[in-house]
């Protein structure tokens, strides 16, 4: 019991207020004409990078897989500090438009030990451009306007973002993203665009990597960074002041290993460390 009401109030002290307010525009902007999509693009489906999420001094620590399903879907797992508390772990879902470059539908899920899924939330991409969103807490919508396309969640730790950048055709030029996430009471917002600029090729963890600076409207003076692989595309860290989520207070993703699987292996590793992480 002890140690339960320390984990509580660890989580309550480390709560941060999310910055985001929702952007106004006048038009809205596209830069589809940036990317072009390539199946070739995307050589490593069945391939699950493992990645760590923290704050910037390592507070938090949440264990990411991001499973490489197909050209167009992508299955996010974590599990967050603390999992026995809430007794499920989180899987994301989302399908991708390979002519908007973003996603088609993003579903959040609540992974139970008994293999069950219940789906917690869901945003789907209509074809005027909004993003609808279905609160299952509820079964409340709302409709997100969206200026920019494509955009990409922040809160979904930019995994969308890091998908459709391996269609970006010219890596080594400064562009702009949209940019939705959350506010602290987790409602989605547009929040403005930002500007990925880059700064050069460099190796990092290991890696050849295009190193870029996130920053702009969506972000306000905060500054990040971002490191991807310089032969797949795919994320190999993000560091930013701006969390992405309202338990941490700055957001830290870095890379540390990779696997193959199929369909079937990943459901099943779903279910086993699902089990693990709840005692079960």
């Amino acid at each position: 019991m002890a140690c339960t009401i320390i984990s509580i109030l660890v989580l309550l002290e480390s709560c941060s207020s999310m910055p985001f307010a929702e952007a106004k525009f006048a038009e809205k902007t596209n830069s589809t004409e940036l990317y072009s999509f390539d199946r070739k693009n995307v050589q490593d489906i069945g391939k699950v990078y493992h990645y760590l999420k923290t704050d910037s001094v390592g507070f938090l620590r949440c264990d990411v897989w991001i499973y490489i399903a197909s050209a167009t879907h992508t299955e996010s797992f974590k599990i967050y500090p603390f999992p026995v508390l809430r007794g499920t772990t989180d899987l994301v879902t989302a399908d991708y438009d390979s002519s908007n470059f973003q996603t088609t539908k993003t579903t959040s899920l609540l992974v139970s030990p008994d293999g069950s899924r219940r789906q917690n939330l869901s945003i789907e991409t209509n074809a005027d451009g909004t993003m609808e969103t279905v609160t299952n807490n509820d079964g409340s919508t709302y409709a997100v306007r969206i200026g920019h396309t494509p955009t990409y969640n922040w809160n979904f730790d930019w995994c969308d973002f890091g998908f459709m950048y391996r269609h970006l055709i010219s890596k080594d030029s400064t562009f702009e993203v949209g940019v939705t996430s959350v506010t602290s009471d987790f409602h989605l917002l547009y929040a403005g665009t930002t500007k990925l600029k880059f700064q050069g090729k460099l190796d990092y963890l290991g890696r050849s990597c295009n190193y870029y600076t996130i920053e702009g409207e969506a972000f306000g003076t905060k500054i990040g960074k971002y490191y991807a692989d310089a032969n797949t595309g795919a994320i190999v860290e993000i560091t930013s002041p701006v969390p992405d989520n309202p338990n941490f207070r700055s957001f830290k993703l870095t890379l540390l290993d990779t696997f193959d699987t199929s369909n079937d292996k990943w459901n099943e590793f779903i279910m086993e460390k699902t089990k693990k992480a709840l005692w079960k």
